[in-house]
């Protein structure tokens, strides 16, 4: 069991784009693909009702982990700091790295952390 993070299907966008591929590909008849919709693209919601998703959504997501017995997680985002164009190569994603505060990166099959001071 594969558990696909992304937007609602129905939303326009480069990662729907890939979600519906994923979706509708042979990976089908290998996998079985569930698709689980984070973010507001397609939902009729107020403030509340987006407070009580975004509150909601880690319980909602482990219970679908659980529910499912799935294997694998599959999160489907770019990879870009705010204003920056979105990650292309391993040499844009590596300089994004360190100069992000995040604290590892996986490219690949490559673990790259940083060296604390």
């Amino acid at each position: 069991m594969v558990v696909l993070l992304g937007p609602s299907r129905e939303a326009i966008s480069g990662v729907t784009t890939h979600l519906n591929g994923l979706l509708g590909s042979r990976l089908v008849a290998r996998f079985d693909l569930v698709h689980f919709q984070v973010g507001s693209e397609g939902r009729r919601e107020g403030f509340f009702g987006r407070l009580a998703r975004l509150a909601a959504s880690p319980f909602l997501l482990a219970a679908t982990l659980v529910r499912t017995g799935a294997e694998l997680l599959h999160i489907n985002t770019s990879l870009n700091r705010r204003g920056e164009p979105i990650v292309m190569t391993p040499k844009d994603a590596l300089a994004m790295f360190y100069g992000s505060g995040l604290e590892f990166i996986v490219l690949v099959d490559v673990l790259v952390t940083k060296r604390r001071a």
